[in-house]
């Protein structure tokens, strides 16, 4: 998977399409009347459009080691109800461990590429993440701030500070983080202390999938016979007992969720 300033042909132009309002259809039948070199040429003057050299300068806060965030992560386009946690994070922490955090807040497998940035696919501001040639070799091609090593306050400094984070490319998991309240130091780990929905992210899947599970769990059985049995066959189980018990294994445990948050200082050292 790719950054998204080096995506192909066919995903820079479906973005900036999807961003003027045209639908998968009107784009499918835009696909077939043109050929692959009307779709470089294009995608040539639509990649110069985003080519923008990002210079950023910033200060850390000076006292982070005595601070701690509250954030509030929030699931973008699900609402009634909205899907968010809110978590204390120590405030030097850096962009790396927050990954991390969201991943375990949220329920997600961490098996896909992420990056932080002002808004979705914004070129023109900071790209937060992890640069194709890391270790791992697990990355996007380019970055202008290595999440290892620039600290939480670089961005996220001042109550309403916010950023998104984008997870997954293809089925596009966008998060706002905010920055609800910064307190005196809560302690060395990071804390979830308020959540809203019960049911955590479906990972690999569009966010549609998501909300359809989750009004399967708390309307089942004002369910249609075609609609559960949509979820029975999308989900690769077998009855509505066996849907039924992978919901149940979904349901946010706030207990085993802080578990794990402790364990994040020992994958990740702390900026100082």
């Amino acid at each position: 998977m790719k950054n998204p300033s080096k995506l192909s042909a066919k995903d820079v132009l479906m973005a900036a399409m999807a961003a003027h309002g045209v639908t998968a259809q009107e784009y499918a039948d835009f696909l077939k009347s043109c050929n692959i070199d009307d779709i470089a040429e294009m995608t040539t003057k639509i990649d110069n459009l985003y080519d923008i050299d990002c210079d950023y300068d910033y200060t850390p806060m000076p006292d982070a080691a005595s601070k701690t965030l509250k954030l509030k992560i929030q699931l973008k386009g699900v609402v009634k109800p909205p899907m968010w946690r809110e978590v204390l994070v120590p405030a030097n922490f850096n962009f790396s461990q927050l990954h991390y955090i969201i991943q375990a807040v949220m329920g997600l497998d961490n098996c896909h590429l992420w990056v932080f940035q002002r808004n979705p696919y914004d070129q023109s501001g900071p790209i937060i993440g992890v640069p194709m040639d890391h270790d791992s070799s697990f990355g996007i091609d380019d970055c202008n701030f290595i999440a290892d090593d620039t600290p939480l306050t670089a961005f996220l400094s001042l109550k309403g500070d916010k950023l998104t984070y984008l997870y997954d490319f293809t089925t596009d998991w966008i998060f706002t983080v905010t920055v609800a309240d910064i307190l005196d130091r809560q302690g060395d780990t990071a804390q979830c202390v308020r959540y809203k929905s019960d049911l955590q992210a479906v990972d690999s899947m569009p966010v549609c999938y998501f909300t359809a599970l989750r009004d399967f769990h708390t309307h089942s059985p004002e369910c249609s016979d075609e609609e559960t049995k949509i979820l029975i066959h999308f989900f690769g189980v077998e009855s509505q007992e066996e849907l039924e018990a992978y919901v149940d294994d979904k349901l946010f445990d706030l207990d085993f969720v802080n578990e794990e948050l402790a364990s994040i200082p020992d994958r990740w050292e702390p900026i100082d």
